[in-house]
């Protein structure tokens, strides 16, 4: 489990992140969902410990920070070398023995279906195979919490396909935090979608279609849905 309590976040004299409280518990996929500079990146910082919170506390369960943080775009690999090579430099950095990273590998690899990729080099594999290399990169990795940003950027059906296949096999262990704007990838895989607005968390729910409601109601208030 992880938590944010109170949590309040000020660049200049403006408040990114207003008194966020949330817990964010194993076993489950999250979707940060809310127009732009509603403060999902900052959430994402602050748990990945790129940013500090101003107030507020950051609590992680047994003390553990492992979080695993996938940007968005397509430079979450060495271009260079193979697949497998990536996997494991990526698992030896972040702590795991090649043993480990070879049992994980086992783990995930039917399950997500890229093994076939193993022996390429990442420079000849399409946006979409990039992605979801990274995000099996994650999980071989070991860690406790996978964030993934803007998840379905530039992904075609099948790709998105396969990776809510992957993400959904990855929660049974994890916490799996996820950015889109992509609604309706959102349906295939969250367990809970938490709707920001000005730096504050509106609503928790499993409903997406609550929460297309209340996105569009925003944009409307803005004159920027017609």
């Amino acid at each position: 489990m992880i938590k944010l309590v109170n949590v309040n976040k000020k660049i200049g004299n403006e408040y990114i992140l207003k008194n966020v409280n949330i817990s964010f518990n194993n076993g489950n996929i999250y979707a940060l969902i809310g127009p732009n500079g509603a403060g999902k990146t900052t959430i994402i910082s602050i748990l990945s410990k790129l940013m500090e919170p101003d107030t507020g506390d950051l609590i992680y369960e047994n003390g553990s920070k492992n979080v695993y943080l996938l940007l968005s775009g397509e430079r979450n690999l060495y271009y260079k070398i193979t697949v497998k090579e990536n996997i494991y430099y990526f698992g030896i950095i972040r702590g795991l023995s090649k043993k480990q990273i070879k049992n994980n590998i086992d783990t995930y690899k039917v399950k997500c279906e890229i093994e076939q990729l193993f022996n390429k080099k990442v420079e000849t594999l399409s946006y979409g195979q990039k992605r979801i290399v990274a995000t099996f990169i994650a999980m071989v990795c070991g860690s406790k919490c996978i964030i993934l940003d803007e998840v379905t950027e530039g992904l075609d059906v099948e790709s998105k396909t396969i990776l809510s296949k992957m993400l959904l096999e990855v929660k049974k262990d994890k916490i799996v935090i996820l950015v889109s704007h992509d609604l309706e990838f959102i349906a295939t895989c969250t367990d809970f979608n938490v709707f920001i607005k000005d730096g504050t968390i509106i609503t928790v729910n499993d409903k997406v279609d609550e929460l297309k409601t209340l996105y569009n109601q925003y944009m409307q208030s803005k004159g920027e849905l017609q």
